[in-house]
C-alpha cells in the first residue's frame, strides 16, 4: 500500500480495543497498549505516525495519538467509553478494560474489515480523514452556497459519518441520501483530492454500502430535497 494514512483518534480506540480483547481480564494500562500496538504492528505507519516526538523522548508520533484517544475517555459522555470500554484505574496508571458489548463490536468490526479486505481495501483507509481535510474549505462554501447543512455536533464530522455510512446517512440525512447528494459529494471528492488519496475514498464508497443493517428502504419519507436531484457538485466552488 503506496498511500499510507495518518492515525486519527478513532481508529486508535479501535486499535485500543483490538488490544483489550485479548488480555487477561480484558484490561491493561495505556502504556501496556501502545507497547503491544509496538509489537503486533496492526498496520504500517505513515511518516508522520513514525516520526520521533521530541516532547516524547523520540518515541513515534503515533504514541501520542493513542495517548490522547485515552486521555479524552475521562469524558463521562464518550460513546466508546459508555459503551465498549471502561476506566478501571486512574492512579497511578490509567487502566482500561473492555466490556462486553465491547467484545461484540471488535468481532463486528472484524467481520466489516474482512469484507473491506475482499473488496481490496484495509480498515486504515476507509478510516482516513484526509480527503475531507484536504477539500474542506472550497467544499464548505458549496454546501453553504445550495443550504446543505450538517449539525449533528462537528459538521465536518457528520458529513463524513455520512459518505462513509449509508446506514448513518439514512438515519440522520435521508433527504439528502435520497437525492443522492452524499453521491454527488463523493464523486466531487475523488476529482478534487490527490490521486493517491482518492483510494480512500474508493474504501468508504464500498465500505458505506457494508456497515450494519440498511434501514428500511420502503418505508422512507419522500424527500422534500428532490430538487437537489440535479444538483452537480462537480461545478463552481465560488461563493
Amino acid at each position: 500500500m503506496s498511500y499510507v494514512p495518518k492515525l486519527k483518534e478513532e481508529e486508535a480506540l479501535l486499535l485500543t480495543l483490538r488490544i483489550l480483547i485479548d488480555e487477561r481480564k480484558g484490561q491493561a494500562t495505556v502504556r501496556e497498549i501502545k507497547e503491544l500496538i509496538e509489537v503486533s504492528k496492526p498496520r504500517p505507519w505513515s511518516d508522520q505516525d513514525a516520526a520521533g516526538n521530541a516532547l516524547r523522548s523520540g518515541a513515534p508520533m503515533w504514541h501520542q495519538i493513542v495517548q490522547n484517544a485515552c486521555d479524552r475517555l475521562d469524558a463521562d459522555r464518550h460513546f466508546y467509553r459508555s459503551s465498549f470500554m471502561r476506566i478501571v484505574s486512574t492512579s497511578p496508571h490509567k487502566i482500561l478494560q473492555i466490556t462486553d458489548e465491547g467484545r461484540v463490536f471488535v468481532k463486528d468490526l472484524q467481520d466489516f474489515e474482512n469484507r473491506l479486505s475482499g473488496d481490496g481495501f484495509k480498515l486504515c483507509q476507509y478510516l482516513d480523514e484526509s480527503p475531507l481535510e484536504e477539500t474542506w474549505r472550497d467544499l464548505k462554501k458549496l454546501l453553504t452556497k445550495n443550504k446543505i447543512t450538517y449539525e449533528r455536533g462537528n459538521e465536518r464530522d457528520d458529513l463524513l459519518r455520512s459518505l462513509r455510512s449509508r446506514e448513518y446517512a439514512m438515519k440522520h440525512h435521508l433527504d439528502y441520501e435520497n437525492a443522492n447528494i452524499h453521491s454527488k459529494i463523493l464523486d466531487a471528492l475523488k476529482q478534487r483530492c490527490d490521486k493517491p488519496v482518492t483510494t480512500s475514498i474508493d474504501a468508504w464508497m464500498v465500505g458505506r454500502n457494508h456497515v450494519g443493517k440498511l434501514a428500511n428502504l420502503e418505508s422512507r419519507q419522500e424527500s422534500q430535497f428532490a430538487e437537489l436531484k440535479s444538483f452537480c457538485f462537480a461545478g463552481d466552488t465560488d461563493s
